[in-house]
């Protein structure tokens, strides 16, 4: 198998791949270019390891066959990647178990929570001299007990941020395409219409997938159903919000802040108004980005290919 990985991998990974397959791996710590892409589907490679920054598109994969086989992306999404068209043409598609990033991602929505809800970055450089210690000094913020979080999307990664939420002792409200009564019965979630949870969180955190259904879901509308002072935080994929209203919803003050791991695009145009806004905090996608977790990940993918294709 002659086998081509768009990004660099964690060094303990290397000794893992089946020594009968040629790998090559991208030289480059940056994402491929569209044009790098369009350069290795014409090199006969069978498998191609990928993350979700590479747009994987009927044209590039058109270009690419009919050696390339199999794709597998260090990613449980697969919306960057043209699905219908790898199915019509016996490419096979595998994406990493859920399991492997539901902690990763979950101990950084909270940090993320915490950092909102404290603002804690505001201290990290207060220096002993440069204050009064007095009894209010820089009161601000709110225990996360005394508030309402909602989670949209209770996967895996949802369930693992509201057991995190809990044991916080915030009152954690969800919505979901599919109501989960089991699972809310035993982790004592509150279920509400969408609507509600916008209304009635404190902080709401997206974790959700993005499909047609789930496409900017966070518009104008939405926004403007949250409650005023509200708290936004997405770890999900940009894709499910409007950035123009979420800089609305900010500018006019009706949300307090915004905390975003994802954009669309990423990273998002130079003088997009989030960028210049001072209630917006955006980090380059880097929820699961921790050495066990990125190893976990390659790990899986490459069982999952080894074991369908052995020769």
């Amino acid at each position: 198998m002659k086998v081509f990985v768009t990004a660099q991998l964690p060094k303990d990974v290397y000794k893992n791949f089946p020594l009968r397959w040629k790998v090559f791996m991208y030289p480059n710590f940056r994402s491929m270019t569209m044009e790098e892409l369009f350069e290795i589907a014409y090199d006969d490679y069978n498998i191609l390891i990928c993350t979700y920054k590479d747009k994987l598109q009927s044209k590039f994969l058109n270009q690419a066959l009919p050696q390339l086989k199999a794709i597998g992306t260090l990613s449980v999404g697969t919306d960057h990647i043209d699905v219908d068209f790898c199915k019509q043409n016996q490419i096979q598609v595998y994406n990493a178990s859920k399991h492997l990033l539901c902690d990763a991602v979950a101990d950084y929505s909270l940090a993320l929570l915490l950092l909102a809800v404290r603002r804690l970055d505001l201290d990290m450089n207060i220096k002993s001299s440069d204050v009064t210690w007095h009894y209010l000094y820089n009161c601000k913020g709110y225990t996360l007990s005394s508030l309402q979080v909602g989670i949209v999307g209770l996967g895996k990664i949802g369930q693992a941020i509201a057991k995190r939420s809990i044991a916080f002792g915030s009152q954690v409200n969800y919505f979901s395409r599919v109501r989960e009564i089991e699972i809310e019965q035993r982790m004592g979630l509150n279920y509400q219409p969408f609507s509600t949870l916008l209304s009635q969180s404190d902080v709401i955190i997206v974790s959700c997938s993005l499909n047609k259904q789930t496409y900017q879901l966070f518009n104008d509308s939405s926004f403007a159903l949250m409650k005023r002072n509200a708290i936004f935080i997405n770890v999900s994929r940009g894709g499910v919000c409007d950035h123009l209203a979420l800089s609305k919803a900010l500018d006019s003050q009706h949300l307090k802040y915004a905390f975003l791991d994802v954009t669309d695009p990423e990273p998002l145009p130079i003088h997009h108004p989030l960028n210049n806004n001072k209630n917006c905090f955006i980090f380059p996608h880097i929820a699961t980005n921790v050495i066990d977790s990125r190893a976990d990940i390659a790990n899986n993918i490459i069982t999952k290919l080894e074991a369908n294709f052995s020769v």
